[in-house]
């Protein structure tokens, strides 16, 4: 039966040391709150160091005032931590290197974060090792009694009768996989290990060594780390063999090692008696390419060694930890990769929000930022209005960085850029094989912005018959894909944004007066930049900034008369023709402030902001709405085209859709020719 096992203090109760042996960091000795560690060259201390520089009651360490502490006791040649002479008390931090001697004592809080360079030792390295040995022991190698790379329980076949303990050792493992999947930690998950281990094994000493994350594929001994043990009569842990591990580690097979003659081999003295390893295990913790670690096992009782039967159950146990260990990798990968892409998620929505502010000191500005801030607190539906390019889009951004909803997806949808078979597959989504070309499945624009906001510009280009599948989705009702059969159900705020007139366009039945109404739940007007024009300078040194930036150009500013020349100009395109506008310069620009003869207008603005001694020439002042000046403008254009639709949709920025519902609603049929 096994021996009873002792609890395994936490991680904040203990600290360890671990010991130089002229190669690596090789023997761990655990210490404890509330027990005093002695080390000398006495019999009496609890690490006993057989160095002639060692006096024989020579230092100790304790914890005390939350910190650990080493106490020089006196002794002749002195104690040194980091290669700098002490007295007295001293306090230690974890990664600190006691001297004594030529002997190396590395102090830390955990083992799994562990990592000592070789120690600063000028004496020759095998007196260093002789110094370190005598306290440790002296080791010889133990005969090898069985190797295995498979244990047998799991390769039960070929009509083999199983072994009777074959259900009970799968049962075990079992229950051992189930508990290593609740660990989220390598603490954790070894500490699973070493306890299942001390409780089926008969082992006295267990131990995980696992190799750093920088070691190669096949690791060395001395690549590996201890990085937990448990022991049952709180002995010091002693490293296995070099000479074993490189067998293990290169055969990839676990190995049962027996003591022979006079068991002096891998033995420790110290102040808790003598202990005698009787049996060793040593199994490679291996994945089909690379050596991750091995599982070690000692056993000091004599009436009761480790055998075949511990040798494949550790084996198994090590194909389990290696597996456990790469998911947990691979997820703390993952993790760390989620938290990173948070992390550039969160700054680049931070500079999308300072590029894309609203920028403006006038009234209108200010107004509009206040209305924003209120809207956006709310789930409603938002209509935005204006004229093209005054940045619609722009507040839709703002109305959704600003509500609940900012984590969520923000989608865009142009109406006017479909024709209504493509808008509704858009919208909507379509399942493979629902029409001609539809190759796979595809996700609509609402399912992709569950959880967040769907902004559809030009929104009074929808069709009749998509405007009332929409209507039914804003009025909560679920949605099929076109040629599905699946009802889906969203969570998405809306914002509408249009140019037009939809007022009119419902009163010449364009728009469905119900889907009118539940848009315009909350409204925002856009003003056009003509009537800001105190926010030109403001809005043209933001866009220079920007483009500077993005270009790497060394342009400082605008010069006067290009200030001004920008604040004369009506902006027809509004915001958006004064950012190309300032793109271009930029791009162009080979001075270090900006002047008026490197700003290149359109002539639409010209034309449009003429002085009125001008206008006078052009005709008689009418008085004409906005609306009449469209149906002339654009009944002038088909006139000049001969009544080409096409290249009068062309000349006008619109779509041929658009200009046969603009001509519907002026009532104006096209003339017959001769």
């Amino acid at each position: 039966m096994p021996e009873p096992k002792v609890p395994v203090p936490s991680a904040d109760e203990t600290a360890f040391l671990l010991t130089w042996d002229g190669a690596i960091w090789r023997d761990v000795v655990r210490l404890r709150h509330g027990q005093v560690t002695t080390i000398g060259r006495s019999a009496t201390n609890r690490i006993v160091l057989q160095d002639d520089a060692c006096s024989r009651n020579h230092c100790e360490i304790f914890h005390s005032g939350g910190e650990w502490r080493v106490r020089d006791l006196g002794s002749r040649n002195g104690t040194n931590i980091n290669e700098h002479r002490v007295s007295g008390d001293k306090s230690i931090e974890s990664g600190d290197v006691i001297g004594i001697g030529d002997c190396r004592l590395a102090f830390t809080t955990s083992l799994e974060s562990a990592r000592f360079s070789p120690p600063d030792v000028t004496t020759p390295g095998d007196r260093v090792t002789s110094a370190t040995a005598t306290a440790v022991g002296t080791v010889q190698e133990p005969s090898i009694l069985h190797r295995t790379a498979m244990p047998e329980f799991l390769t039960t076949g070929n009509g083999q009768r199983p072994d009777a303990n074959y259900a009970s050792e799968l049962a075990k493992l079992y229950r051992l996989g189930l508990e290593m999947g609740t660990a989220r930690t390598h603490q954790h998950l070894t500490e699973v290990v070493l306890a299942n281990l001390a409780r089926e094994t008969v082992a006295s000493i267990s131990a995980i060594l696992l190799a750093g994350p920088d070691a190669s594929p096949q690791p060395s001994p001395a690549d590996l780390q201890v990085v937990a043990w448990e022991s049952r009569k709180d002995l010091p842990y002693r490293r296995v063999s070099d000479n074993l591990s490189r067998i293990v580690l290169s055969k990839r097979e676990a190995i049962l090692a027996r003591d022979v003659g006079d068991h002096s081999q891998l033995s420790f003295f110290d102040s808790l008696g003598e202990m005698k390893a009787l049996s060793v295990i040593c199994a490679p913790i291996i994945t089909p390419d690379r050596v991750l670690g091995l599982i070690h096992l000692y056993s000091t009782n004599p009436d009761n060694p480790l055998d075949k039967h511990d040798l494949e159950f550790t084996l198994a146990v090590s194909n389990q930890l290696a597996v456990s260990l790469t998911q947990l990798q691979e997820r703390n990968s993952l993790q760390t990769g989620l938290a990173q892409a948070r992390n550039e998620n969160r700054t680049l929505r931070a500079q999308l929000t300072e590029e894309q502010a609203l920028i403006g000191e006038t009234a209108s500005v200010v107004d509009l930022r206040e209305r924003v801030a209120l809207i956006a607190e709310t789930d409603a539906s938002v209509l935005i209005r204006g004229e093209s390019g005054c940045g619609k889009e722009l507040i839709a951004r703002s109305i959704h960085q600003q509500s609940p909803r900012c984590n969520g997806p923000f989608v865009c949808v142009n109406c006017a850029a479909l024709n209504e078979s493509l808008l509704e597959s858009e919208l909507f989504g379509h399942e493979k094989g629902a029409f001609t070309g539809a190759i796979d499945r595809k996700i609509g624009r609402f399912e992709q912005a569950d959880g967040g906001t769907l902004f559809l510009d030009e929104v009074g280009e929808m069709s009749p018959s998509v405007q009332a599948k929409f209507l039914r989705v804003l009025e909560g009702s679920a949605f099929e894909r076109i040629g599905g059969r699946k009802p889906i159900q969203v969570n998405v705020r809306i914002v509408a944004a249009t140019n037009r007139d939809l007022e009119e366009a419902v009163e010449d039945g364009d728009f469905r007066k119900d889907l009118y109404f539940r848009l315009q739940v909350a409204e925002i007007t856009a003003s056009p930049l003509r009537e800001r024009r105190d926010d030109i300078e403001l809005l043209a040194n933001a866009f220079l900034q920007k483009f500077v930036r993005k270009t790497g150009r060394l342009i400082k500013g605008f010069t006067e008369d290009a200030m001004e020349l920008l604040k004369d100009y009506n902006w027809p395109g509004n915001v958006r023709e004064l950012q190309n506008t300032i793109e271009r310069t930029v791009i162009l620009c080979r001075n270090e402030l900006v002047r008026a003869a490197d700003i290149q207008l359109s002539s639409l603005g010209s034309r449009v902001s003429a002085p009125a001694a001008d206008r006078s020439e052009m005709g008689e002042y009418r008085e004409l709405s906005m609306a009449d000046v469209e149906q002339e403008h654009i009944l002038a254009t088909l006139e000049h085209t001969g009544w080409n639709k096409s290249k009068a949709s062309q000349i006008l920025g619109i779509e041929r859709s658009t200009l046969d519902r603009k001509l519907k609603r002026y009532h104006v049929p096209k003339p017959l020719t001769d």
